[in-house]
């Protein structure tokens, strides 16, 4: 018998916060005071209307104990999306 070990699915860095915070049972707002923030800021990083600043980025990941594959992922597909070199 063969296994094949499909990769998960990438999604975008929005709906992994959003699915995250709410697998945490967290509100916006519990979040946003946890990290430094207010409940409308993650509702906007959550809806992909803003992308939040380095710092903030880190206190989620860290809260919210994002997997490193998906951050760096994330990461990836940014800088491919500015143009940054990431390597």
């Amino acid at each position: 018998m063969r296994l094949s070990i499909r990769p998960k699915k990438v999604v975008d860095f929005a709906s992994l916060v959003l699915q995250s915070r709410v697998d945490k049972k967290l509100s916006q707002e519990a979040l946003g005071d946890i990290i430094g923030t207010t409940g409308t800021h993650i509702c906007r990083i959550e809806n992909g209307k803003q992308k939040p600043s380095i710092r903030l980025f880190w206190e989620i990941c860290s809260w919210l104990e994002l997997e490193d594959y998906r951050v760096v992922l994330f990461i990836a597909e940014l800088a491919e999306k500015e143009r940054i070199p990431y390597r």
